[in-house]
């Protein structure tokens, strides 16, 4: 059966790299971030994940979580056993095709993650990444111009390759520019197609 967990800020989810694959997870409030350790014993922040969207879906094939997920705020997550969603899905067909609709979204998130590391500049990286947490929180119904950044500007830095200085010195800028404004962890994006133009 279904069962719901609320996590306190930075605590590991049921969610551990390497751990044998069992569920899947999905976000109903708060948000989380996922990470692998690196050869270096650093951490790799490898994605954000907000209301609505699912954790875990890389696991389906490996048989193992390939992350670790960590709340960045306090946060709730649903726990689908995966083979009790097979057995739905021989009833309910709908939801095999929305789960790898969700699957193709990822992989697809994934490539352009790894177009936005390797070709485009410091600039670009974060009107980009803004942009696609805009994109994502219009598509879930919430305010595409208006919302929070729960992770830190380290997480930031650390998932686009960049140095926290500059993510900090980049966000200065585009708010002295008129691009954004940020209240606290709230920020507003305030020219949208100039943002858009600033991707490349």
């Amino acid at each position: 059966m279904a069962a719901e967990y609320t996590l306190s800020t930075d605590r590991h989810s049921r969610l551990n790299e390497q751990e044998s694959f069992k569920s899947l997870y999905i976000v109903r409030s708060g948000s989380f971030k996922t990470t692998i350790s690196a050869s270096n014993g650093r951490e790799q922040v490898t994605g954000f994940y907000f209301p609505g969207e699912f954790i875990g879906l890389d696991a389906i094939h490996h048989q193992s979580y390939r992350s670790t997920a960590k709340s960045l705020e306090s946060s709730t997550v649903c726990e689908l056993p995966y083979k009790m969603l097979q057995e739905i899905g021989k009833e309910m067909p709908q939801l095999q095709i929305q789960l790898l609709t969700r699957l193709s979204k990822e992989l697809s998130n994934d490539k352009s993650l790894m177009l936005l590391l390797g070709k485009k500049t410091s600039d670009e990286k974060l009107a980009t990444y803004l942009l696609s947490l805009s994109k994502r929180f219009k598509d879930r119904g919430f305010s595409a111009t208006d919302f929070q950044l729960s992770m830190s500007r380290g997480d930031i830095a650390n998932h686009l390759g960049l140095a926290v200085e500059t993510v900090s010195r980049i966000l200065s800028r585009f708010q002295e520019n008129g691009l954004i404004t940020i209240a606290g962890k709230v920020i507003s994006l305030k020219q949208v197609k100039n943002l858009e133009d600033l991707c490349g």
